[in-house]
């Protein structure tokens, strides 16, 4: 599969993955719970969910 786009780094505890059709956000544990994406996206249907 072909990434079209990422950002962020590693040390920002936060990384984005664009491979078009699909969207992988990486983030440490504080970045995870400080933009509460579950509470966004809790409608849309879960594919896979990596802890």
């Amino acid at each position: 599969m072909r990434r079209f786009h990422r950002e962020g780094t590693p040390a920002s505890g936060w990384i984005l993955l664009d491979f078009s059709d699909i969207i992988v956000h990486i983030f440490g544990p504080e970045e995870r719970e400080y933009f509460e994406l579950e509470r966004l996206w809790f409608q849309a249907p879960q594919v896979v969910r990596v802890l």
